[in-house]
């Protein structure tokens, strides 16, 4: 896995889409202790499913990483995709990562989406409560809503260049 200084400044993000209630994370983790076999409950599994949300973290469902990231990951922006102009600025760290949704891991594959648990030093910024507010596992998100970015300030210039070119 290539670190911050290795990768592509402008692939150096996580797109997040919404983010879930205690309940919806609750589903995800029996679904996560049912489908995992003996063999694959390892460290990553249970910080997951014995996690609880404390009043400084979130869960949120990233969208397909555009780089590998090992976790934890810190981070010390949140943007509107839209609006990038409007961004939060304040340090948090990804400390969890579930791939596709039921199996945790220590990192964030390229090209896969995840539940992410966002972990911030101070309270959950209310920029992340313009996302779509999911409270079933199964989620209702239709695509055409608020998305956000996390990055690291130091690269959003270059981020937010290379979404105007994909527009």
């Amino acid at each position: 896995m290539l670190s911050e200084e290795q990768s592509n400044p402008s692939e150096y993000f996580l797109q997040v889409a919404f983010y879930f209630s205690d309940d919806a994370i609750s589903a995800w983790q029996g679904e996560t202790i049912n489908r995992l076999k003996v063999s694959q409950k390892n460290i990553a599994f249970n910080r997951f499913v014995n996690w609880k949300r404390q009043e400084n973290e979130i869960a949120v469902f990233t969208l397909y990483a555009n780089t590998y990231f090992s976790i934890p990951i810190q981070f010390d922006c949140i943007f509107d995709f839209t609006h990038p102009e409007v961004f939060y600025q304040g340090r948090f760290a990804v400390t969890q990562s579930i791939y596709e949704g039921w199996m945790p891991v220590d990192s964030i594959a390229q090209g896969h989406k995840h539940i992410c648990i966002l972990t911030f030093e101070e309270k959950v910024p209310e920029l992340i409560k313009k996302l779509h507010y999911e409270t079933n596992k199964h989620s209702k998100w239709k695509g055409n809503t608020q998305l956000l970015g996390l990055c690291n300030f130091k690269n959003l210039k270059a981020i937010v260049e290379r979404i105007r070119l994909e527009e």
